[in-house]
C-alpha cells in the first residue's frame, strides 16, 4: 500500500490497506495511511466527499487506537486543509512539531496550509525547513506552489524533481515554464503528461 501510494496509485493503495486492517484491526498505521489514501484519492482522483469522509473515520480510527501517533495526526491535518478547514489543521500541526521539531513532513503540511490562508512567505519557509530536514519530502507527490503563487517561477521549477515520469511533476514544471514564457517547452510537458496519465 505504502509504495502504491508512492507511486499515486491512490485506488490500488486504498485496496492494500482495506486488506491490511481487516488482517489487523488493531494496526493504527494502517488505518493512518488507509485514511491519506482515502484523502488523496479524494483531492486527486475527484473521489469526493465520501472519500474525504471515509478518509476522517480511518484517522479516527488510528488514534483512537493510539492516540499519540503522530502519522494520523498529520495526514488527518492535511486532509482538513484540504477541506477548508486551515484553522483545525494549524495547530494539529503546531502540537506535532512541539512533540517532534524535526518531523520533516510535519513542516510541509504546515507550509501547505499556511498556503491555503495567504501567507506565502511561511508557506515557503516552512517548506523549504521540510526541505532541509528531509530533501526528499513529498518530492513526487506535492509541489512548493508557494513559489508559483508568489511569482517567484524559477525557485517553483528548481524546487520541483528532475524526474519526468509522474504526470503530476511535469504539469507543474509545463505550468512553470508557461509562465517563464518558455511556450515550447511548456507544451511539451504538457503533452508528455497528458500521454503518461490521459486522467
Amino acid at each position: 500500500g505504502v509504495d502504491l501510494y508512492s507511486k499515486n496509485e491512490f485506488a490500488l493503495a486504498v485496496e492494500m490497506f482495506k486488506k491490511s486492517v481487516a488482517l489487523d484491526s488493531a494496526y493504527a498505521l494502517a488505518w493512518a495511511h488507509l485514511g491519506t489514501a482515502y484523502t488523496a484519492d479524494a483531492s486527486f482522483r475527484f473521489g469526493g466527499r465520501e472519500d474525504y469522509q471515509r478518509a476522517l473515520e480511518a484517522y479516527q480510527k488510528a488514534l483512537s487506537l493510539n492516540a499519540e501517533q503522530i502519522e494520523a495526526r498529520v495526514f488527518m491535518a492535511n486532509m482538513l486543509t484540504d477541506t477548508n478547514r486551515v484553522a483545525q489543521a494549524v495547530p494539529l500541526l503546531r502540537e506535532v512539531l512541539k512533540v517532534n521539531p524535526n518531523y520533516a513532513l510535519a513542516h510541509w503540511e504546515l507550509g501547505y496550509a499556511y498556503r491555503f490562508t495567504g501567507m506565502l512567505d511561511e508557506s515557503i519557509a516552512e517548506c523549504e525547513r521540510a526541505r532541509a530536514i528531509d530533501p526528499q519530502v513529498k518530492l513526487h507527490s506535492s509541489a512548493l506552489n508557494s513559489y508559483l503563487y508568489a511569482g517567484q517561477y524559477d525557485k517553483f521549477l528548481h524546487s520541483l524533481p528532475p524526474d519526468e515520469g509522474a504526470a503530476f511533476i511535469l504539469f507543474y514544471r509545463g505550468l512553470a515554464r508557461l509562465y517563464l514564457k518558455d511556450d515550447k517547452r511548456a507544451a511539451a510537458d504538457f503533452d508528455r503528461a497528458y500521454q503518461l496519465d490521459p486522467s
